[in-house]
Order: C-alpha cells, then sequence, then structure tokens
C-alpha cells in the first residue's frame, strides 16, 4: 500500500508496484506486506507498525527494482519519504555494493538539484 504520496508520484509508485509482479492495495490491511509512507507518524502508518507491516521509504521500491531483487528493508525503514526527498537522496545503494549482481550505477545520472516540497501536494518540483 501507499500512504502519502500524492498526484504523479503516488499514481507512478503503484504502477512501479504492479510491473513488479506484487498487489497494489488501495486500503491498507493486516494482509499487506508494505506499507510506501511519504510521512511518519500518520494513522496509517503507525496502525501498519502495530499490525507488524514493514514501513519503508519509495526507495526501497526503486532500488529493488534497479537491481531486480528485493532489497533488505533494513536500510529503508528510519527515513519517510519526504525526508529522503528533503535531503536529495535519489539511491540508498552504492557502485561497489551492487556491482557483483551485475547493476552499473552512474551516480553523475543523478540531479544534482535541491527539491522542494511544494503547495500541500508534496510533488517534488526542481528548484
Amino acid at each position: 500500500s501507499v500512504s502519502g504520496y500524492v498526484g504523479v508520484w503516488r499514481s507512478s509508485l503503484k504502477q512501479l508496484i504492479i510491473r513488479t509482479g506484487a498487489q497494489q492495495a488501495n486500503s491498507l490491511t493486516k494482509k499487506c506486506t508494505h506499507l510506501i509512507s511519504f510521512a511518519g507518524n500518520t494513522q496509517k502508518h503507525v496502525k501498519a507498525l502495530e499490525w507488524g507491516v514493514q514501513v519503508v521509504n519509495h526507495l526501497w521500491l526503486h532500488d529493488s527494482i534497479m537491481t531486480w531483487s528485493w532489497e533488505s528493508e533494513t536500510g529503508y525503514l528510519a527515513e519517510c519519504g519526504k525526508e529522503v526527498l528533503d535531503k536529495n537522496v535519489w539511491t540508498k545503494l552504492k557502485p561497489e555494493d551492487v556491482q557483483q549482481r551485475g547493476v552499473v550505477l552512474d551516480h553523475s545520472l543523478i540531479p544534482r538539484g535541491k527539491l522542494a516540497i511544494g503547495g500541500g501536494e508534496r510533488e517534488p518540483r526542481p528548484m
């Protein structure tokens, strides 16, 4: 399930989930395995933790797709989506960590500009 992302962010995360072959739940239930959360301490976030659902940020999904294997949730639990976007973080993967899996990361392609969370829509836009 996806929580707190809106607009193009929300729809693209849902499409990515579906394209991995996973099921995208519109509502959080005890059957959900993961909640991709934009903001911490929301009602949905707290309920997911209470139910034992893994709460991760969007980088977990993106990095899992880049390596085409489910990444360990451990590195994606501490920060919500807003926090990683505010820090301009685009991946938790390091080139040396994934090189043996045949994945090439070119960090020079990652945008260097700061991101701002705009108006109530919380969609990043270049500054």
